[in-house]
């Protein structure tokens, strides 16, 4: 759809324009609700994501999960994302398309065990509606997971929107944390 083509285009550019100080600040900011959220809900299972430099860094509430439940990291697999146990950073190796997944012989765990699931995208509303990347991973991620798994986006604030085309797979999250 060459609507979403240009609105996934001009969230890329407005992630580019950020310093490498404002993705800083940001991330912690992000990380600091996370944690805190985190602390008051004791979730077991976090499905998370592993960040690309144009995400926010949320390897600081990856850890309090690492220290405090269970990260599960996704790898894909053809058109599919399995997530595994990760306890350790070195239990990643490079995937498709650059990005760090965890090695395929860790634990792999069903979508039926997560309590919360953090989600990547270039795009939010407040409402949760979601603009991803355009290959349709975390869409069909998404709908696999189970009503009481908690599925919260993370942005920065120049990727927060009023609102974003949707079309019947795109499936919202519950909520966006941000700065």
């Amino acid at each position: 759809m060459a609507l979403k083509s240009n609105i996934r285009q001009e969230f890329r550019v407005a992630i580019n324009a950020m310093t490498a100080e404002q993705k800083k600040n940001e991330s912690e900011t992000i990380c600091n609700h996370l944690i805190a959220r985190f602390n008051k809900e004791r979730p077991r299972v976090v499905a998370a994501f592993f960040p690309l430099p144009s995400e926010p860094d949320i390897w600081p509430a990856l850890r309090w999960v690492q220290e405090n439940g269970q990260l599960l990291l996704p790898r894909m697999i053809d058109t599919s994302l399995c997530f595994h146990v990760v306890e350790e950073d070195i239990q990643m190796i490079e995937g498709p398309y650059g990005i760090r997944e965890p090695n395929p012989t860790l634990p792999r765990v069903d979508p039926v065990y997560f309590d919360v699931a953090l989600v990547p995208g270039l795009a939010f509303t407040r409402t949760g509606d979601r603009l991803g990347r355009g290959r349709g991973y975390y869409d069909r991620f998404i709908a696999s997971l189970p009503d009481r798994t908690r599925r919260i986006g993370v942005a920065f604030r120049c990727q927060m929107t009023e609102n974003v085309p949707l079309e019947a797979h795109d499936l919202p999250v519950h909520e966006v944390v941000q700065p």
